[in-house]
Order: structure tokens, then C-alpha cells, then sequence
């Protein structure tokens, strides 16, 4: 008998799979079905909105494991997010699921020793970069943010989510670098591949550290009068930097123009980031969008 697994989609998500469930687990005829049937069935499963939350977890590798190099201290990226249904339903659907979804956020350039005796940098969130929402969570310190960002950016990832409160620098949940905004330059998780670009509100909801899921909302529900004019800053200095960028965008294409008309190559101008010199000819302002978070319907267990 065919059977399915909804373990990895939350809410919303969990409503289509939910379907498939329900019907395709009594559906015996579905391997009769013509593969390329099969075949739409499946990707149309993996075509779902998934909010995978990333986190970082700061480990050590024992000395006794090392071959007398000592504890070595390393941080990995980790999810609360399962490995999504349709990679562990069947054979079928694994096979079709492979060729969308990718496993990500390894740390094994950053910590070759660490690879080199033993797995555990290896990745273990899996994702489609083109619909799932990647969302950094309040953990990370350092330049782990900056080696997420470069991690997103090899991964093609398309959607990233920031909570609110990464930007107000709230004394009651950890911070980090991602709420940085500057009118002089691009955010540094940006790239030629983020297209969608989501702020959400976590107050009141859940703890920093919980698994969540995005939804829409009623803004005057969500937030309070005391709550609005930091939201109207926070909107004020996103709006400003992807102005900036749109600036220099314009600037670097009338100096292609004018080098072009001389004769000479193209050179980037010094405001411009290279990602957006080289995409200059595609690359087009994110859609932003404002959301809120709460508690995903199911959770696993973090780390390895």
C-alpha cells in the first residue's frame, strides 16, 4: 500500500501534504497511475512554502577523537525544521525530491580539521532554495552570521525572513547582525539571488529560540501604538538601503554606457558591490513583506 509522510511540513504546508496523506494512503491504485502523473504529484508536493529556521550551535570536538590535537571548538548551522516529507515517502518521490531539494549550511571550509576526523560539520538542513523562507534565528555571534550569508548565497537562496527585533536591539532577546542597515551600503546577507524579503514580528508569540511558522496579519492587531513607530523606522531604513542600491545601480550603467560609447570595457564604480555589477542587467529590488511568527505545529529534535 502507498504510503506518505507529512513529517517536516508545518501549518500550512502540513494542509497539502495533509491531503495527499489522507487520500494517497488509501489509494491503492496510485502506483498504477502513469509515471509522468506520479511525477507532477510529487514536485507539486515539493512546490510548498516551508519556514526553515537556522540556527547556530557552538560544539567541540573532544580531545580523545582529535589524534593529539586537543578539544577543537567549532559551531555548526542546525534546524528545527525535519527533512521534508517527500525525501523519505517512497523511492519515487525521493528520487523526484533529490533533483529539487539540496542539503545546505555545512561548515567543513571553515573547520577542516574538525571534517577531517569526524562528520559532524557536514550539512543536515535540507531546502528549496527557490520557495522555502530561510530565517536566521538570535543565536549567532561573530562572523557566523557572514558565513551563513556566503552559504545562502552558493545555495541560490531566494527568500530570507529577519525578525523584527534584530532590528530594535530589544534588551530582551539576543541580537545579532542581521537587523544592520546602512544607508551607505547593501545589507551584507544581500545578493544577486534574494528576491523576497520578509520582516516578521515574534513578540508576544514565542521564545527567541522556538520553531515557528509565518503568517500573515492584521498589523493593528500585531502591533501595539507603542510598538509602531519603531516598526515605521525599521520599514523607513530597509526602503533606504534598497533606494541606495537602486542609486548605484543607475550610476553604474550610465558609466557602462559612457565606457561603451568610448570604446573601453566596463569597470565597476567603487559604491557598487560586485554581486550587483555582475547582475547588473537582471537584478531587480526584492518584494518585502511583513509577517508574524508562531509556534510551528510540529517540532524535532535540534542538533545531532
Amino acid at each position: 500500500m502507498f504510503r506518505t509522510n507529512s513529517q517536516g511540513f508545518n501549518g500550512p504546508q502540513q494542509n497539502t501534504f495533509g491531503f495527499l496523506e489522507k487520500h494517497l494512503s488509501t489509494f491503492h491504485s496510485f502506483p498504477k497511475l502513469p509515471a509522468e502523473l506520479r511525477e507532477m504529484i510529487w514536485k507539486e508536493a515539493c512546490r510548498d512554502e516551508r519556514t526553515v529556521t537556522v540556527f547556530s550551535s557552538d560544539r567541540v570536538l573532544d580531545a580523545e577523537h582529535t589524534k593529539g590535537h586537543g578539544d577543537l571548538p567549532f559551531f555548526t548551522f542546525r534546524s528545527l525544521n525535519s527533512i521534508p516529507g517527500v525525501l523519505h515517502a517512497d523511492r519515487e518521490s525521493r528520487f523526484i525530491g533529490m533533483k529539487i531539494y539540496m542539503p545546505v549550511f555545512d561548515t567543513r571550509s571553515e573547520f577542516p580539521l574538525v571534517t577531517e576526523m569526524s562528520d559532524r560539520t557536514a550539512p543536515s538542513i535540507w531546502i528549496n532554495p527557490s520557495t522555502d523562507i530561510i530565517c536566521p534565528m538570535t543565536s549567532m555571534i561573530d562572523d557566523q552570521p557572514e558565513a551563513l550569508s556566503k552559504k545562502m548565497c552558493d545555495a541560490k537562496v531566494e527568500r530570507i525572513a529577519l525578525n523584527d527585533c534584530s532590528f530594535q536591539r530589544s534588551a530582551s532577546i539576543p541580537c545579532d547582525k542581521w537587523g544592520t542597515f546602512s544607508s551607505q551600503s547593501s545589507p551584507f546577507w544581500m545578493n544577486e539571488h534574494i528576491r523576497e524579503v520578509t520582516i516578521y514580528t515574534s513578540r508576544y508569540l514565542v521564545a527567541p529560540d522556538d520553531d515557528i511558522e509565518l503568517t500573515k496579519f492584521d498589523r493593528r492587531v500585531a502591533y501595539p501604538p507603542k510598538f509602531m513607530k519603531s516598526k515605521l523606522e525599521i520599514a523607513r531604513r530597509m526602503n533606504l538601503a534598497f533606494a541606495n542600491l537602486q542609486k548605484v545601480l543607475k550610476k553604474q550603467l550610465l558609466e557602462d554606457e559612457k565606457n561603451k560609447k568610448l570604446g573601453q570595457d566596463c569597470e565597476i564604480i567603487d559604491d557598487c558591490p560586485q554581486w550587483l555589477f555582475d547582475s547588473r542587467g537582471t537584478w531587480k529590488k526584492p518584494e518585502q513583506r511583513e509577517m508574524a511568527a508562531n509556534l510551528a505545529n510540529s517540532v524535532t529534535i535540534f542538533g545531532r
